[in-house]
């Protein structure tokens, strides 16, 4: 065979390799419901992981949408470091709740947030940041300001604490993780940063690591194929005591059942307290802001009272409640926002949380855009009232 026919052989199967990738590609867009936002995550040595910035990936499971980060890794748009003159920042910090994968942009509570204090300070800008990262825990969220939001010098710093997991989450014992929690050691919070042996080892050539992970955060068929391999990985290594782990959970709406289950609630404490002290040096105040829980929230009257026969206790108010009258009693800014949503949807029959499809129905997941502009609206009005840096500035 001459070099020509051989040229314009490897050429036509080159052209029909790439067709064939191109045609995967477009069949795990449009039809992969688990291809979502976990494409933005990497491996960091500070927070255990963290997102690409300035990268985008599918949102498939909640509300189908493309999903963006800035040029620091969060959900928002483009801020600079120095705020214009006159503007109050506030920076909202949480997990996924707070990153809000599952709602356009504009719906966010960030963005709600700006928009709902908008009348409070007639005249004057307020600007609210996005810090929302998916699943962290609370020591995650406090080493967040430290290293990123802290630079942007908010006036004002929101902590959003799920009821649903977060307890958990705050404890070594409890949590899989591979994340950095604060502890207790002799009566004092010390920060354990051994999850860091649980992470993918730096790779030798960083420009060629780099170039690997913006691909597979673009292009889904690499995405298959590195999931592929990382659960191959990841079933090999998996922890022996993972299952008993998840053992030492109980019903979030009720006491915790042991002293595993108070230490865990008394980490969360410790941690929220040490947080807001941090700030307080700092000048900045703090506001808690107790995130409610599915079922917490349901229109179906009925089905909240069953749950809460079933684990016999009065409602399902537990862990917000424990959270709000925590903030109250260490003298904390505090945004009730379960009980009233909880009314709300029941006295219109709406959901408040949930996604559209078959995997994420109404009354599950997370907000909806619905729940998250009346938690929005709930925290401007009591912010507004009782915040000393929205009436100074």
């Amino acid at each position: 065979m001459t070099a020509r026919p051989r040229l314009r052989r490897l050429s036509a199967i080159l052209v029909g390799t790439i067709a064939a990738l191109m045609m995967v590609e477009a069949g795990l867009r449009a039809g992969a419901r688990w291809v979502f936002v976990d494409n933005l995550i990497r491996p960091d040595q500070e927070l255990g992981w963290s997102l690409f910035a300035s990268s985008g990936a599918w949102a498939m499971d909640e509300h189908p949408g493309w999903v963006t980060t800035n040029s620091f890794g969060y959900r928002d748009r483009e801020h600079p470091i120095k705020a214009a003159p006159g503007t109050l920042r506030i920076a909202v910090i949480g997990d996924s709740f707070i990153h809000a994968y599952f709602l356009d942009l504009d719906n966010t509570f960030g963005a709600n947030l700006e928009r709902a204090l908008g009348p409070c300070r007639p005249g004057r800008n307020v600007e609210v940041l996005n810090f929302g990262v998916l699943n962290y825990n609370t020591t995650q969220e406090w080493l967040t300001y430290r290293r990123d939001a802290a630079r942007f010098s908010p006036d004002i710093v929101v902590l959003a604490a799920y009821a649903g997991n977060d307890v958990f989450d705050n404890h070594p014992q409890i949590s899989t993780e591979p994340a950095p929690r604060y502890v207790f050691v002799n009566g004092q919070l010390v920060l354990d940063t051994g999850f860091r042996a649980q992470l993918p080892a730096r790779p030798a050539w960083p420009w060629r690591r780099q170039v690997f992970e913006s691909l597979v955060t673009r292009w889904q068929t690499l995405r298959l194929v590195n999931d592929t391999i990382s659960r191959l990985r990841s079933t090999a290594t998996q922890a022996p005591d993972r299952p008993e782990r998840e053992a030492n959970r109980w019903p979030i709406y009720q006491p915790p059942p042991n002293a595993l289950g108070e230490e865990a609630w008394a980490l969360t404490e410790a941690v929220i307290k040490g947080f807001a002290t941090e700030l307080a040096s700092r000048g900045t105040e703090f506001w808690l802001l107790p995130v409610f829980t599915p079922e917490q929230v349901t229109p179906d009257g009925h089905a909240r009272a069953a749950l809460a026969t079933e684990l016999h206790v009065g409602d399902l108010f537990y862990p917000t409640r424990r959270l709000e009258s925590f903030a109250l009693r260490e003298g904390l800014h505090v945004i009730p926002v379960a009980e009233p949503v909880a009314a709300y949807s029941l006295q219109h029959g709406v959901h408040v949380m949930g996604g559209s499809t078959r995997e994420v129905p109404p009354g599950t997941g997370h907000w909806n855009a619905l729940g998250t502009r009346l938690a929005a609206e709930i925290a401007a009005r009591q912010m507004c009232a009782e915040s000393q840096a929205l009436a100074a500035r």
